[in-house]
């Protein structure tokens, strides 16, 4: 196990930085769920509107995904990183503030998107 983790060992203080970094961006993952009760329970959609918003924006992944790839191959990627994840780390934070309606969720889902 130790060898596992020794490999990593002398990198960079940047390369420590963006796994934290992307650490605490990808715990956004867990929104998944919570968005689907939050639009089920508290927006009053049935499951096939849910199905269908969640579907919307999981497809939108993949541009985004292949924009944001050739976005950091064009610049800096170290600064394509921090940059998408301020952008979405702000607009989380913006939701934090919103009530709960479409809007907010829509705003949530840009969010993933960065």
């Amino acid at each position: 196990m130790t060898g596992l983790f020794t490999q990593y060992k002398g990198l960079k203080r940047e390369n420590y930085i963006l796994f934290i970094g992307r650490i605490v961006t990808n715990l956004g993952a867990m929104i998944w769920p919570m968005m689907t009760m939050i639009l089920n329970k508290k927006i009053g959609l049935n499951a096939t509107q849910t199905a269908y918003f969640t579907i919307l924006f999981g497809i939108a992944f993949l541009p985004a995904n292949i924009i944001g790839g050739q976005i950091a191959d064009k610049f800096n990627k170290k600064w394509v990183i921090v940059f998408c994840d301020i952008v979405s780390i702000t607009l989380y934070i913006i939701c934090a503030f919103m009530p709960i309606s479409m809007y907010s969720m829509c705003v949530v889902m840009l969010g993933a998107l960065f």
